[in-house]
């Protein structure tokens, strides 16, 4: 076999392991009631660990909506409709803001500054609260995909985010050392749900003036101004 030929047949080899991987991450889907096992067997887990890590790490156009996003943390009914909408955020306030918005599962929202980010600010633009990783030795059974928020550097240019689970977006400004705004407009994106039964007002600030988000109820959560730092 020639080198080319080698390097060729290697480089498909490749390709269909980290398609079969892929597919893996895809088809783990437990539930608060089906949940699934952890991997006793420290090889095992390390491997399945690292597929669940490159799955959320996959190309924006290469994402697709994951199977157990349904369960938690819930996605947008069908039909639901999208909004365009400048959010402000401040470069003096390194936490997360929240915009008011929701990434639905598996879609792209398009991401596009208005103005220059803040001098010395670092931001991430983040969809979904939850960060924690389910990978502790001490958990043995997942009850929802061990990890489901995705972050990406907010760049000068347009860009394009989205997440297989979806959540509500926030932006995070880090390492910020000016007391100044920036306008980011979000497109293709949702209103943030609250959760029905408690009934909880959307501030007019976010939801333009509806007093209620408690037809849409998108996520099994409430959400409120962020103060993470």
């Amino acid at each position: 076999m020639s080198p080319i030929a080698c390097l060729s047949l290697l480089l498909a080899v490749n390709v269909v392991t980290a398609r079969a991987a892929q597919l893996e991450a895809q088809t783990l889907a437990p539930t608060a009631t089906a949940s699934v096992t952890v991997p006793t067997d420290p090889a095992a887990k390390k491997q399945l660990v690292q597929q669940i890590t490159n799955y959320m790490a996959l190309p924006v156009p290469q994402v697709r909506v994951h199977p157990a996003a349904a369960d938690f943390p819930g996605v947008a009914p069908a039909g639901s409709p999208h909004l365009t909408r400048v959010v402000t955020f401040s470069g003096a306030k390194p936490r997360w803001q929240i915009t008011g918005l929701y990434a639905n599962a598996g879609e792209i929202v398009t991401v596009t500054p208005q103005t220059a980010l803040p001098a010395g600010a670092t931001v991430e633009i983040r969809i979904g609260c939850h960060t924690d990783r389910l990978f502790n030795d001490k958990i043995t059974a997942w009850k929802r995909f061990p990890s489901i928020s995705r972050a990406f550097t907010l760049a000068a240019e347009p860009m394009q985010v989205a997440s297989a689970f979806g959540g509500p977006i926030f932006a995070a400004v880090k390492a910020a050392k000016a007391n100044a705004a920036a306008n980011v407009d979000f497109a293709k994106a949702d209103l943030t749900g609250f959760f029905k039964p408690m009934g909880y007002p959307c501030p007019d600030s976010l939801c333009g003036g509806l007093k209620s988000l408690s037809a849409f109820n998108y996520a099994a959560w409430r959400k409120e101004q962020s103060t993470k730092n």
